[in-house]
């Protein structure tokens, strides 16, 4: 009996001896709480994503220098395409006025061709006498504005000539020339 003794012993201190050991193992293991876990995923979360913020903030701080390095270039093209169009607009400019001279000079000279060219002429009409001073108008328009041929020669005027030509050409032109019967008819 004995024997029976001894193994219930064994047995009961067994049973107490493992009790013991769970409960010992249970509070010698720290158990991670779940922030540190989640802390851990953040810290390599941050971990990958700071090279990539330092790109970005690399590329920012670059960005405006490129800007103005690319505003810099703009700008000079735009100058050197501008000072083009000057010189070119230059070269037009003296290019017509130069034409402008000839044409001028041409149609100021009628004498040139041999005729001669008159000063006043008078025209008698039923309104009154039309004094035209051809002088001056030769002065400031083209011959061909009322002569047909080249060389200048005397056209005829009459009433319906006179005023297609001379009235109408008054209308267009403005200024102080007249368009009213009075302003040319003279009684």
């Amino acid at each position: 009996m004995r024997s029976i003794t001894n193994l219930f012993i064994a047995l009961v201190a067994a049973f107490i001896l493992s009790a013991c050991s769970r409960e010992q193992s249970a509070e010698t293991k720290p158990v991670e709480p779940v922030p540190t876990t989640v802390s851990a995923a953040a810290s390599v979360a941050v971990a990958v994503a700071m090279p990539a913020t330092e790109a970005v903030k690399q590329k920012v701080e670059e960005t405006p220098a490129a800007v103005k390095t690319e505003v810099k270039k703009s700008v000079g093209v735009v100058k050197e395409q501008t000072a083009a169009a000057t010189e070119q607009a230059k070269a037009a400019v003296t290019a017509t006025a130069g034409n402008v001279k000839e044409t001028a000079a041409a149609a100021v000279k009628p004498e040139a061709s041999g005729a001669k060219m008159p000063t006043v002429v008078t025209y008698t009409a039923s309104m009154g006498t039309v004094t035209f001073d051809h002088g001056s108008h030769a002065g400031r328009l083209a011959c061909s504005k009322c002569h047909s041929t080249e060389p200048p020669a005397t056209i005829v005027i009459d009433k319906e000539v006179a005023h297609a030509l001379c009235r109408n050409c008054h209308k267009a032109e403005g200024g102080k020339a007249p368009t009213v019967c009075a302003g040319c008819h003279v009684k």
